[in-house]
């Protein structure tokens, strides 16, 4: 069950992660610190 949970989210953290870069304006993780 734990490891199902663990496959669920990365591809979540993916969706979060494109949708900070659109709010970023697709800005470098360099740049953003």
């Amino acid at each position: 069950m734990a490891k199902a949970k663990v496959i669920k989210t990365e591809p979540l953290e993916k969706q979060l992660w494109k949708a900070a870069d659109k709010l970023r304006k697709n800005i470098d993780a360099a740049e953003y610190m």
